[in-house]
């Protein structure tokens, strides 16, 4: 049996609701993907694991990941058989203190942070904004954050859907992208032609981890990383639940909608029920990847960690 699609979870929450105007499907899809960011920062889903490609740029230390991974488990370079250890900057800097600016194979890496945009501009210069749907309009505004003229400012740019717009501050760095979730289509951030990155229909601002590594990589090899993909809110009819709990998530759903309708203790029952069902559905799960489980290697520390009860 195929997994239920966005729009089909929509369909059938508003049918038990009784509620199928287009103005309540939006609050239904809002309270989908809030149910499955809740269930997906809750557990550690054998299902979001996955292998992510990060390559270096050759001559800089500082690598930006991939916009949809949210933590690594392990980081490897395959092209020369070396798996890289893992530590803190503390632990970085006392290891590797004389050998900061030397360049040569990556042998480990350390979490610095993340940052709001995957390319910075080459040089100060205006940016523009462009969606590749034509219904996001004037109802949408994109702000940016960074560097202007040596001062940290922003500026805020109204959509025109697929028309390009285009600033009026020239900003020399970009810290922060983001606008309000429920656009329809893709957001795309550029100075000139080059693309600095882009904003999904139900993101709300870009997060992009950043690593230190060492020593300096010498080349532009492509590393290995097997970590946990990070919760993206569905958005698109044919888009499918990031986990196993379709079910769950429209019990969910039909409980804050009955919230809304101040119907609280059946409101109550129907949550209670979600989350019952889905620490049934994670129980099985586990069980089945337990030998998975117990082989996980214990990440570098994060003081930000969303899935903390993945480590009690």
């Amino acid at each position: 049996m195929s997994a239920e699609t966005f729009s089909q979870l929509v369909t059938d929450v508003g049918l038990r609701i009784q509620k199928t105007d287009t103005a309540y499907k939006t609050k239904i899809k809002e309270f989908l993907n809030a149910a499955a960011r809740r269930w997906v920062t809750r557990y550690p889903w054998p299902e979001l694991l996955r292998e992510f490609t990060i390559t270096p740029t050759a001559g800089s230390s500082l690598v930006i990941c991939p916009k949809d991974l949210d933590e690594i488990m392990t980081l490897y370079d395959p092209t020369n058989g070396i798996k890289m250890r893992s530590m803190n900057g503390t632990e970085r800097l006392e290891r590797y203190m004389d050998r900061t600016t030397v360049t040569g194979l990556v042998t480990g890496f350390s979490y610095l942070g993340e940052v709001g945009c995957n390319v910075q501009p080459a040089s100060a210069g205006v940016l523009n904004v462009v969606s590749d749907s034509a219904s996001d309009g004037a109802a949408f505004n994109i702000l940016i954050q960074g560097v202007v003229t040596s001062e940290r400012q922003f500026e805020e740019f109204t959509l025109n859907g697929t028309t390009a717009v285009t600033g009026s501050k020239s900003f020399s760095q970009v810290d922060r992208i983001s606008g309000l979730a429920g656009r329809t289509g893709v957001i795309t951030i550029k100075q000139g032609a080059t693309i600095l990155d882009t904003l999904g229909p139900q993101e709300d601002t870009i997060r992009r981890k950043r690593l230190k590594m060492v020593l300096i990589p010498s080349a532009a090899t492509a590393f290995t990383a097997e970590g946990y993909q990070r919760f993206v809110p569905m958005s698109r009819d044919n888009d499918v639940p990031p986990i196993p709990v379709a079910e769950a998530l429209k019990e969910y759903a039909y409980g804050k909608s009955l919230q809304e309708q101040r119907q609280f203790s059946k409101a109550q029952i129907a949550l209670q029920t979600a989350d019952a069902l889905v620490q049934e559905i994670f129980d099985k799960g586990a069980i089945r990847s337990d030998r998975i489980e117990q082989s996980l290697p214990v990440p570098y520390p994060r003081e930000d960690r969303q899935r903390g009860q993945r480590w009690d």
